[in-house]
């Protein structure tokens, strides 16, 4: 078997989830693929300080054991890449074959041979994390985006072709390094050496794409404008940006893009219509330009994820199933670790340093126009933050508050992550709230945020208590108007608003008098505020006597007392909690009052206190009815020594007291002290 014929090739889909490479064969390798480093198994996007799949060979030869063993046996390599195989996949498969294929001391000269295999990993690295990306003339990068390219036939054909061809370009490349190791492979223009077998790759680069660029700028497809973009220190910036407005007829435009000084370009490859195809969508980052990493789409991403979930629901609605998989989530070490990138196998790919954004494996729901939306109204996704924790002290009878939180101009996704550390007992920020305490959050969002109208404000808020859209029950959620969602539970109450102005609260926020307080007092002192904590309180202080009911005697008359008018007194509050000024305001008390149960607890509080009240009084029917029974015969026999007929003999004397006085002392104590022990509940 010739070497060629030694290896079959598994074309995967980008970004398969960890569990895809749980159990490797010896006879296997994984690259650029399988979101795992390990024996037979090179991707890089762990966050493990690994640049590309092509440095993870070169550095860990280790992990090529197994696969050794089976090629020194004869036995035949399956080897998984992903679809449309990159330069970066490609050259990692080149490296493992030269280990495979040579020997020892072959491959040891290879990679100490004047820095050739550390000139090709900086080629490499540098292509994979976006740089120097000329493709307006013949250069290696620029010859590889072609390959494939206009050839017919099946999807797998086209793959194979890639990395067929592409194994072909990395050998000349080294041996141009070999020849001279200051060979610039980033912008050589090889078309006079590669012009006959890369023809047609080098007559594309040469006479069609710059032409349909230029084209596709005159006819309005390309829009190049000033848009807004977060940076990693969460500021923001104005970049300029190149978004194409349909797919274009060329494969590399965004390149062109970038040479004119764009730092942000969107290129689509596919765009949803109405005859059900999908979209796919790369947003990058030129780090041509931005060689520092100080740019950031994760706000963008984590937003179309959102978008991307709550189309999925809708799916789900009207077929009866999800595209993605939502039973084996992302979850990892990695930039898919937090919401809502985790909450599916299948993401919108954002890489570890926040520079590019792809769709899903699956390609997207979402309607392009509306991708272009999250990415042209990039602002300031929460422009206000505000927080308390509340925390009922049953000792002294009151509300306690602590860790006020406040936040302005902040992207969502970071407002998210910061609310939860806020909340976490064991984070710097939280340390110290209690597991028990509600936090209540207001927080004014940019009014692009309810692009999907309510779908969106519940899916923020499902992040932000830890569950996931697909989680939300409606019951939970109240809309007083369609720009103001409030989500309540016995953990959280989250109040969103959204305002197109840029006043902190704009004339259309309908939240804008409730948050009003007299003379500048802070947002904890907010009637918002105070009617929540109102309720809260009222809650906190009916299970308080309802918990105490439990542990009371029946007996203890006091006690029963005090409860009775602490419901009296708690029933007084109750009716008044329902009245309010205005719409809003009504609208949260009954919606609290629902979501807390305050009905029920008030009833079952009244009927407590009742059958404690009822019991206790007849309990003292009881005692005196027992106390009249036992009072009668005394009483007969006080009426037969007063009217004579019978009468105590004077047998002896105490100190000049008669012994019919003596009785009558020995009687009135038998009846005190049975009254008295019959009235403190020991008795019957």
């Amino acid at each position: 078997m010739g070497s060629e014929e030694r290896y079959t090739y598994k074309f995967e889909k980008q970004g398969l989830p960890t569990e895809s490479t749980e159990n490797v064969m010896s006879n296997e390798v994984w690259i650029d693929v399988g979101n795992s480093l390990k024996m037979g198994c090179f991707d890089h996007h762990q966050g493990n300080g690994i640049s590309s799949s092509f440095s993870a060979v070169l550095n860990h030869p280790e992990y090529l054991a197994n696969l050794r063993k089976s090629f020194d046996a004869g036995e035949e390599i399956f080897v998984h890449m992903h679809e449309y195989p990159d330069i970066d996949c490609v050259s990692a498969f080149w490296l493992i074959r030269q280990y495979l294929e040579l020997t020892a001391d072959e491959f040891q000269a290879l990679n100490s041979e004047g820095g050739v295999l550390s000139k090709l990993e900086e080629y490499v690295n540098s292509i994979d994390e976006g740089r120097n990306k000329e493709v307006s003339f013949p250069t290696i990068y620029a010859i590889f985006c072609k390959l494939g390219a206009g050839k017919p036939g099946n999807a797998h054909e086209t793959h194979r072709t890639i990395a067929d061809k592409g194994l072909k370009l990395i050998d000349f490349a080294v041996a141009r390094l070999k020849e001279n190791t200051d060979t610039d492979l980033f912008t050589t223009d090889f078309e006079r050496e590669l012009s006959q077998e890369f023809h047609d790759e080098c007559d594309r680069i040469r006479q069609q794409d710059n032409e349909i660029y230029e084209k596709e700028k005159a006819n309005g497809t390309i829009d190049i404008r000033n848009l807004n973009v977060w940076t990693h220190s969460h500021e923001l910036k104005e970049v300029k940006t190149a978004i194409w407005n349909k797919v274009s007829e060329g494969h590399d435009g965004y390149a062109y893009a970038r040479k004119e000084g764009c730092v942000v370009t969107a290129f689509p490859q596919y765009v949803r219509d109405d005859e059900g195809s999908f979209t796919k969508v790369m947003i990058s980052v030129n780090r041509d330009i931005d060689k520092d990493g100080v740019y950031d789409l994760t706000p963008v991403a984590s937003l179309i994820e959102q978008m991307e979930q709550i189309e999925e629901k809708r799916l789900f609605i009207e077929t009866g199933k999800y595209r993605r998989d939502y039973s084996k989530c992302r979850a990892d070490k990695s930039q898919f670790s937090g919401k809502p990138f985790s909450v599916t196998s299948d993401p919108w790919y954002i890489s570890e340093s926040g520079d590019v954004t792809d769709s899903p494996r699956e390609f997207s729901l979402i309607r392009y126009e509306d991708i272009l939306e999250v990415l042209r109204n990039n602002g300031s996704n929460v422009k206000k933050s505000l927080g308390i924790s509340y925390k009922w002290n049953s000792d002294r009878n009151k509300s306690v508050y602590s860790d006020d939180y406040a936040r302005n101009n902040i992207p969502l996704t970071y407002w998210e992550e910061d609310i939860r550390k806020w909340k976490d007992p064991e984070s710097g920020a939280g340390a110290q709230m209690t597991e028990d305490a509600v936090r209540i959050i207001y927080a004014e969002l940019d009014a692009s945020l309810i692009r999907h109208n309510t779908e969106m404000l519940k899916a923020i808020c499902m992040n932000v208590v830890g569950g996931t859209y697909h989680e939300c029950c409606d019951e939970q959620f109240l809309f007083p108007d369609y720009r103001t969602c409030i989500y309540a539970d016995l953990n959280y109450v989250i109040i969103l608003t959204c305002s197109s102005g840029q006043s902190d609260l704009g004339e259309e926020n309908a939240l804008r008098l409730y948050l009003d307080t007299a003379n500048g007092d802070s947002y904890r002192n907010s009637r918002l505020v105070k009617d929540i904590i109102e309720l809260l309180d009222l809650r906190s202080s009916m299970l308080d006597i309802s918990d105490d009911i439990s542990k009371t005697a029946i007996n203890d008359r006091k006690k029963i007392e005090k409860f009775n008018k602490r419901v009296l007194e708690l029933s007084t509050q109750y009716q008044k909690v329902g009245i309010r000024n205005n719409y809003i305001e009504k609208s949260l008390c009954s919606f609290l009052i629902d979501k807390y149960e305050l009905d029920r607890i008030r009833d079952s509080v009244t009927d407590e206190v009742s059958v404690l009240v009822g019991e206790a009084r007849d309990r003292m029917v009881s005692k005196f009815n027992t106390l009249s029974a036992i009072a009668v015969p005394f009483i007969l026999i006080a009426t037969i020594f007063q009217m004579g007929f019978i009468k105590f003999k004077e047998l002896i004397s105490i100190d000049g007291v008669g012994a019919s006085a003596v009785g009558w002392v020995i009687v009135a104590i038998i009846i005190t002290v049975v009254t008295l022990y019959l009235l403190k509940g020991d008795g019957k």
